[in-house]
């Protein structure tokens, strides 16, 4: 075994904390892919509105804009692992209170938009805490497998959790089935406070000024750096364009389309199943292909995956289009990660991350909010129409910027 960072880390990608972070992510991400259709349908049942929903996905990105900085810092700060017991307790308080408030019939539309916020905001304290983690306790050369390990078992929960969650909103209603995410969270929580503990910062009492001092650092380490800049802008728009689909496929399912939440799961269940082949391909894609020309070919597959809804909408189109964003993003952002893992200082991760968060999620509220509006004002077809063109223009920047010097 070698000394990584503090942390003993063996040469493989499999071990004892690894394991255990595989284990807790398991237990979250089944209780996560609930939640995933079950909010939603909430929200829809209580107002039948794609404003509101689109309201509510856009709270979910507000804090990567808005707090991202200074969660960066804490995290380079703070014990990772006590942050991630701490963020999966917390967030299982707050999906069972509003279970709670569901079953009394006291649910309105400021509890769902105040939870959106607090449950996105410790599951970007968790996100940046694990992804500080695994560089910790993983050799460089299988930060890939790792990373593709993890999203495995995301994908494996999204092709259980959606699909089972159709079945449980139809026999325990849409709170039911949030509330066992809560009972998620908690558990995932218990099953990580059994991680090897990580070396923290002795930050003491640092002044507010010296906070600003090191997320100005993170960010100028973002902005100058003539990779992860690019990087960062190619995500925006991508998220730009993506969300503005994303925002919607569930309103259109249910609402335009007049699918109950068993035809609904199926736009996941497909999708999860697909993901979870694309996530055997990351190891032999790494032999074939660098991750320049996996995001540059990627960038293609997104901009023909939304072109798919411009031609037609059914839930066909919708389960098509949602597959192939899924198994693109895969692809992308796990050899992304790894990238990233790979080149930014442990000292300084943190807070590069999530200064990369807020420039690539800065615009994704709006485009939410926007999705919603322009939905109920003119039609869904108009926004799929604007979301191909952004990725259309994105595409030409993956082809032609700085970013064709990613290796």
């Amino acid at each position: 075994m070698e000394l990584m960072r503090g942390l003993p880390v063996k040469k493989e990608w499999m071990n004892r904390s690894f394991g255990l972070l595989m284990v807790g992510r398991f237990i979250s991400q089944l209780g996560d892919k609930l939640y995933l259709l079950a909010l939603p349908w909430l929200v829809l049942e209580l107002t039948h509105s794609a404003l509101s929903s689109s309201i509510t996905f856009a709270l979910e990105i507000i804090p990567q804009v808005l707090l991202a900085p200074f969660i960066g810092v804490f995290v380079d700060r703070k014990s990772r692992k006590l942050l991630m017991v701490f963020s999966d307790w917390v967030r299982g308080i707050i999906v069972g209170v509003i279970t709670i408030l569901a079953y009394l019939g006291n649910i309105q539309m400021i509890h769902i938009y105040l939870s959106a916020f607090l449950l996105a905001t410790f599951t970007l304290l968790f996100d940046s805490a694990s992804e500080g983690y695994i560089p910790k306790v993983v050799a460089k050369s299988y930060l890939v497998e790792a990373n593709a390990n993890l999203t495995f078992i995301n994908t494996l929960m999204r092709l259980i959790g959606p699909a089972l969650a159709g079945i449980l909103i139809a026999w325990i209603g849409a709170a039911g089935t949030i509330g066992i995410n809560a009972i998620s969270f908690i558990l995932s929580g218990m099953v990580l406070s059994f991680l090897n503990k990580d070396d923290a910062e002795n930050s003491g009492n640092k002044k507010v000024n010296k906070i600003l001092e090191d997320i100005s650092e993170g960010f100028q380490y973002l902005t100058k750096h003539e990779i992860l800049f690019p990087i960062a802008l190619f995500s925006t728009f991508m998220n730009m364009g993506i969300f503005l689909v994303q925002a919607l496929l569930i309103y259109g399912s249910k609402e335009i389309l007049g699918y109950g939440p068993e035809e609904t799961s199926i736009i996941f269940w497909v999708s999860g199943i697909v993901a979870s082949i694309t996530t055997l391909l990351l190891k032999p894609l790494k032999k074939i292909a660098t991750k320049g020309k996996i995001v540059r070919f990627g960038s293609i597959g997104v901009f023909f995956s939304i072109f798919i809804l411009v031609l037609n909408e059914s839930l066909v189109t919708f389960t098509v289009s949602y597959t192939l964003l899924l198994m693109i993003g895969i692809i992308v952002n796990v050899n992304m990660m790894a990238y990233r893992q790979e080149i930014i200082p442990d000292h300084l991760f943190g807070r590069v991350m999530t200064s990369s968060r807020v420039l690539v999620n800065v615009f994704s509220p709006i485009s939410m909010i926007a999705a919603g509006y322009l939905a109920s004002k003119y039609s869904t077809q108009l926004v799929f129409e604007i979301a191909a063109v952004i990725i259309f223009c994105n595409v030409l920047y993956a082809w032609f910027s700085k970013m064709r010097q990613i290796e």
